[in-house]
């Protein structure tokens, strides 16, 4: 959502889609030229991070949440939002302990899926 808000300032909300992808390609710039098997150590931090602070946000959205679309709503989210970081831990560990191209490329590909599309939900009042 973030840039999405971000970009239309400029009325160029429909870009937001490109940085995720953007982001991957980034974040990953050897994964798809060499097929590297093993995962970066860095992706494992940044999925450690990134877990801190959805709990975090989930503590500070969850006022916002429940005011502006409701407790049943908000709780939904976060259990949804659980279950992509539990899926992404799995990945995560299952290409840590088994290394493969594929197993690499999809937990890349699963962290910044979730990055773009569930990641900090935002439950406030829409500016």
């Amino acid at each position: 959502m973030l840039p999405a808000f971000v970009l239309s300032r400029w009325h160029l909300e429909s870009l937001a889609i490109l940085v995720p992808s953007i982001l991957f390609f980034v974040w990953t710039p050897g994964l798809l030229l060499n097929q590297r098997p093993s995962l970066p150590k860095r992706t494992s931090v940044l999925l450690g991070l990134l877990t801190v602070l959805t709990v975090v946000d989930c503590f500070v959205e969850r006022k916002y949440g429940v005011i502006y679309r409701g407790a049943l709503y908000t709780a939904l989210v976060y259990v949804i939002n659980a279950i992509w970081l539990a899926s992404l831990w799995w990945a995560v560990v299952r290409c840590q302990r088994q290394p493969s191209f594929a197993r690499n490329l999809f937990s890349h590909w699963l962290l910044f899926a979730w990055l773009a599309w569930y990641a900090f939900p935002y439950l406030g009042e829409l500016p």
